[in-house]
């Protein structure tokens, strides 16, 4: 049997069988922004998605990880003003990813770990 990964492709028999001293929950966040002419929208959506293929790749045999959909629009400070930028306040971010910690524990995980491809920029 393949170990699950996406929480997505599991059925509630799978979530009764999961393991709370070895799974782990990956939230994974990032920001969709406008990157100039040169990179697209998605520049940090697909590092995120590059950094998940390479745990899903080099997962040890002792640990289970289930990831949730990722979050794909964060907080965009520096890049908000560009066109094809998604930005959400804090006071949507944080409930929402409280949110889906909570949805962890109850599928009766504990452990958390939210992993973030963005990084802000200040402007000089």
């Amino acid at each position: 049997m393949v170990k699950p990964f996406y929480r997505n492709e599991l059925n509630t028999l799978d979530f009764a069988a999961l393991s709370a001293e070895r799974t782990i929950a990956i939230l994974s966040i990032a920001s969709t922004e406008q990157h100039g002419p040169h990179r697209p929208a998605e520049t940090d959506v697909a590092i995120t998605r590059g950094m998940l293929e390479e745990l899903y790749q080099r997962r040890p045999h002792d640990l289970d990880f289930l990831v949730p959909p990722r979050q794909e629009i964060g907080k965009a400070n520096v890049h908000v003003y560009g066109p094809g930028t998604l930005s959400f306040g804090p006071e949507i971010l944080i409930p929402a990813w409280a949110a889906t910690g909570g949805k962890a524990v109850e599928a009766g995980l504990r452990k958390l770990v939210i992993v973030n491809s963005h990084a802000e920029m200040s402007i000089s």
